[in-house]
């Protein structure tokens, strides 16, 4: 899916395609693209994501927690998941992925990704990942490593009440480890 979306933005738009290999790939896998498509592909050598992505009109791609960092960049994201039928591993893989549904754009069709990435499109607004980023990653925290903790410690109680309301103890905790 990916080379198809980007041949069309070469053939059908002035955009560059700029990609940002996962930490872990090997960049020079992605020569051969380079190779392909020329020099209005660019194989991304930032390291930080948050550079990368703020040098981006759009990013398009497979549900991915870089997409958190575009909308507190307010760049919009076009997710492909629905397009090529990962939603529901996505949701079974790595369930806190689905909060990028929130903020992404899901075209069904090929046709609509095209619209959108032919439109100047403005970030896809989302009570529900505005509150989580307000609570957890802004704000003006006196101590920020204290919050991150205090939220931690939260988590944990919540954990352990659940145990303690069911019944399960370590044990029982450990047994179904095991299976």
């Amino acid at each position: 899916m990916m080379l198809r979306v980007m041949k069309f933005v070469m053939e059908h738009t002035n955009f560059s395609v700029s990609i940002r290999p996962h930490p872990n790939e090997d960049r020079q896998s992605y020569e051969k693209l380079k190779d392909f498509f020329g020099e209005r592909l660019e194989i991304s050598e930032e390291v930080d994501a948050a550079e990368w992505i703020a040098g981006c009109h759009k990013i398009i791609g497979l549900a991915s927690s870089l997409y958190i960092d575009a909308g507190l960049l307010s760049v919009p994201v076009i997710c492909l998941d629905k397009l090529t039928n990962v939603v529901k591993e996505t949701k079974e893989y790595e369930p806190s992925l689905t909060l990028i549904y929130e903020t992404a754009y899901l075209p069904e069709t090929f046709e609509e990704l095209t619209s959108l990435i032919e439109k100047d499109i403005e970030i896809k607004k989302s009570a529900i990942f505005d509150e989580l980023m307000r609570t957890n990653f802004i704000g003006d925290y006196d101590d920020p490593i204290r919050h991150v903790a205090d939220s931690i410690q939260f988590k944990k109680r919540n954990v352990l009440t659940w145990f303690i309301k069911t019944g399960l103890g370590f044990f029982d905790l450990m047994l179904l480890g095991r299976l």
